[in-house]
């Protein structure tokens, strides 16, 4: 799972090439969906606030996904 912050928006990539992206639009303060899959994203933090792991629920599978190094 890749996630690209770019001019105050986040998007989801969608395959190989830095255009194939969706946007993800904002649920509530750390959790976000797509419009073009059925695809929820929660941002889960750490006790200092910085985002830990992230919760996908893509139909009816959730997966976890850890921070990568940055």
């Amino acid at each position: 799972l890749l996630v690209i912050a770019d001019g105050g928006r986040l998007f989801r990539s969608t395959g190989p090439r830095p255009g194939q992206r969706s946007e993800l639009l904002p649920e509530s303060a750390d959790t976000f969906f797509a419009v073009d899959d059925d695809l929820r994203i929660r941002f889960v933090r750490d006790g200092t606030g910085r985002v830990a792991e992230a919760r996908v629920w893509q139909g009816s599978r959730e997966l976890r996904a850890r921070r990568g190094a940055q």
